[in-house]
């Protein structure tokens, strides 16, 4: 993957759900809940080891940090 920059994991969040209420449309994803922080750590690690450069915004979801890594800094 050397085009590859950096990669940004975002949690996942159900915000534009009622959107597709709204719409009358069946919202596919209800019911998809967010990975567990450690998950996204091990997700990150996965990726850091590939020597990609790896961010995501704060959030409390992930900022349980059980390690330090370049992903959570």
């Amino acid at each position: 993957m050397k085009n590859v920059e950096k990669v940004e994991l975002l949690p996942y969040h159900a915000l534009g759900e009622y959107k597709w209420a709204a719409l009358g449309e069946h919202y596919e994803l209800t019911g998809v809940k967010p990975p567990a922080s450690e998950t996204v750590i091990e997700i990150a690690d996965v990726l850091e080891s590939y020597h990609l450069e790896v961010s995501q915004p704060s959030n409390d979801t992930f900022s349980k940090q059980t390690k330090t890594s370049g992903f959570l800094k």
